[in-house]
């Protein structure tokens, strides 16, 4: 306008690198601060607060009550691992297998030392009111009354029925992986003549330490441990151990023929 030129560059110069650095970390930031800012208005995500509750040892023995009351069928075998319970028979107990099928069958092989003859294996049977026995393999069968056999698995039931109610100084003694299963055992104190269901000539009188274990997936049992005296001439130590298997598989018991 008057004569002399004016250059573009005296009338928009570039910002310095510095501004425009640190123009993009502030839009970056603020993004950034939107972003969270959005996020934070939206509800949380909401968490379980279900809580499993432990059992207690009297939890446990009311589950196994109630399993053991609907087992239809099962296997037993039990040993006195110190042998020093009452004779049987004169003889020396070593252990014992035995069937049982609801309501009240069972079918029981009984392994004993005789002081004569050695091992011998007594076997015994019962359906309904009716009982057979035979002091050894190669003996006829004989008809006995069914109180005789001195130990009924069919009375199991009658026992864990009334274990809730009669069984005291429950303790939680551990866990422990059984025949596959993981288990709790839990161990209590009641009388010998509360277990008279399962050992009929038990003699009263006695306490016995009892120790279960429990399977944690569906309460079953699996082993039980019972210390103490059952019978008058057991050693206070005896240690009588079972095994509970084959629940409900299927299995028939019949009444041998028996000698005229």
């Amino acid at each position: 306008m008057f004569g002399v030129p004016i250059r573009k560059s005296l009338l928009i110069r570039r910002p310095p690198i510095v501004v425009l650095t640190t123009y993009v970390m502030l839009m970056f930031l603020g993004a950034a601060c939107g972003g969270e800012s959005a996020e934070s208005t939206e509800s949380p995500t909401p968490t379980s607060t279900t809580t499993t509750l432990a059992l207690s040892a009297a939890d446990y023995i009311a589950a196994v009550s109630e399993s053991v009351a609907g087992i239809s069928t099962a296997k037993f075998t039990m040993v006195d691992e110190k042998e020093s319970g009452e004779l049987f028979y004169g003889m020396t107990f070593k252990d014992m297998e035995a069937t049982i099928q609801d309501p009240n069958s069972l079918d029981i092989i009984i392994r004993a030392l005789n002081p004569a003859l050695g091992f011998v294996e007594v076997r015994m049977v019962r359906v309904g009111d009716q009982a057979a026995m035979k002091l050894s393999d190669d003996a006829p069968w004989a008809s006995i009354p069914v109180d005789e056999i001195p130990f009924n698995f069919t009375g199991l039931k009658t026992v864990f029925t009334v274990l809730p109610t009669i069984i005291r100084d429950l303790v939680m003694v551990g866990r422990e992986e059984v025949q596959g299963s993981q288990t709790m055992s839990v161990r209590g104190v009641i009388t010998s003549e509360d277990l008279t269901p399962l050992v009929t000539s038990a003699d009263a009188g006695h306490e016995v330490a009892v120790t279960f274990w429990i399977s944690e997936t569906d309460f079953a049992l699996k082993q039980l441990k019972i210390v103490g005296r059952l019978f008058d001439g057991d050693d206070p130590e005896t240690v009588r151990f079972l095994v509970i298997e084959d629940i409900d598989v299927p299995v028939t018991i019949e009444l041998p023929e028996v000698a005229s």
